[in-house]
């Protein structure tokens, strides 16, 4: 059985870099390192410790 993609929902938030350090710090895991795509846009995917995904989308 083929695996179904994980669809991921995006928090919008005013700090990127910090946001991502304090979930990293509370057990999150690194599933996709923040890039641009937008001229004031960055995303980046993190998993909880369940490993379900935590879309964070912010400068």
């Amino acid at each position: 059985m083929a695996r179904t993609p994980d669809l991921v929902a995006f928090a919008d938030v005013e700090d990127l870099d910090a946001t991502r350090e304090t979930l990293l710090a509370a057990g999150a895991t690194e599933r996709s390192a923040p890039r641009q795509v937008a001229s004031e846009t960055r995303i980046c995917v993190l998993a909880d410790a369940d490993g379900n995904p935590i879309g964070l989308r912010g400068r």
